[in-house]
């Protein structure tokens, strides 16, 4: 009776072993930057700007600097990249679909719950620096997950 019991034992956790490379990826899915040749499995994406940007980053001209958002948490989906004069004093609009954001080094930009760049209450904006917020769920200033409307960029120092 042992040996059937070992028996059963070991062919369960070959059978875990050989499902679980499909389960990981399924679970990866969307973060992750596809298999290279010699890998074993592909990489997470934790941090911006890996591939998914609609816009190269060298769009960004001498007197604008891009920031960026991704639909999903985690640099995940969909990325644009946001380009933005500054000195403008403008208030530039987003689509309410960000769940990560953030500027690039050297600038901060606040982030409002309106389209008009305006935080009455003092809970409808997050100011954020380089590289921003990868879960826009969890902030220290609550959820602002899917629900950026509009943001405003100034240069640090």
């Amino acid at each position: 009776m042992m040996p059937s019991l070992i028996k059963a034992f070991l062919s369960s956790l070959l059978l875990l072993a050989a499902m679980t490379p499909l389960h990981v990826a399924a679970i990866l899915g969307p973060y992750t930057s596809g298999p290279k040749k010699g890998s074993m499995m592909p990489l997470p994406r934790f941090f911006p700007r890996q591939g998914s940007a609609s816009v190269p980053i060298a769009a960004a001209g001498a007197d604008e600097q891009a920031g960026f958002v991704c639909e999903h948490a985690f640099w995940g989906g969909k990325c644009t990249i946001l380009s933005y004069n500054f000195g403008s004093g403008e208030c530039a609009q987003l689509d309410g679909k960000a769940s990560a954001a953030g500027p690039d080094a050297g600038f901060i930009c606040t982030f409002f719950k309106n389209a008009l760049c305006s935080d009455v209450d003092g809970k409808s904006s997050i100011t954020l620096t380089h590289p921003g917020s990868p879960n826009l769920l969890d902030t220290e200033k609550g959820d602002f997950n899917d629900a950026l409307l509009s943001y405003q960029c100034f240069k640090q120092g």
